[in-house]
């Protein structure tokens, strides 16, 4: 990895992109969450709880723009956003 786009893209991975968080009940009647940026297209994180998966998405974050810096590809910027609560989702049948 190159050590100067790697910074650029933790800097970059700082600002105040749209975070939503939502949750789902798997099969088992464990509960996943899901974090994702709008922005940034397939830029997504799961954990077992709200911050674990905003945790994960600032590292998957990072990776994403790192990718796109690596790739010459323009970094979308934030768009200011507020995001409201969880959203939760129920297995399918």
């Amino acid at each position: 990895m190159n050590k100067q786009q790697l910074e650029q893209a933790r800097a970059l991975a700082l600002r105040d992109y749209t975070t939503i968080l939502s949750s789902e009940k798997l099969t088992d009647g464990a509960e996943m969450f899901l974090a994702r940026n709008p922005e940034l297209e397939g830029c997504m994180a799961q954990g077992e709880t709200p911050e674990a998966a905003q945790s994960s998405l600032l590292e998957a974050r990072i990776d994403y723009i790192y990718f796109l810096l690596e790739d010459g590809l323009p970094v979308p910027d934030p768009t200011g956003e507020v995001t409201s609560g969880l959203t939760a989702r129920t297995p399918t049948k």
